[in-house]
């Protein structure tokens, strides 16, 4: 007995070119946006970059050290900073991308 209920599902086959277009669509939507942890020390108007971050749309944060020695993955930028508070000064977060939503 042949099951004629079931409606085939087709696979859209897309040019080489449509392919990659896609490709870079959902890449630009998924990257993570770039961050710069920086020490502030306001009585001498300076600021050094302590660590480089990368924040993934799922909350996620890998930290690079930069002037501190640090790199890992955290479950998001508070608990990243963390690591930077250690040192005592002021902290900024800078987006070099734009800021994720949420």
């Amino acid at each position: 007995m042949q099951n004629t209920t079931a409606v085939p599902i087709l696979s859209p086959v897309l040019a080489p070119g449509a392919l990659r277009a896609e490709a870079e669509l959902m890449a630009a939507e998924a990257a993570p946006r770039r961050f710069a942890v920086c020490a502030m020390d306001y009585d001498e108007s300076d600021a050094v970059v302590l660590a480089w971050g990368q924040a993934f749309r799922d909350g996620r944060v890998t930290l690079v050290g930069d002037a501190v020695p640090v790199r890992g993955t955290f479950s998001s930028v508070r608990s990243a900073l963390r690591v930077c508070r250690a040192l005592g000064a002021p902290l900024h977060v800078a987006w070099v991308d734009p800021e994720p939503e949420g």
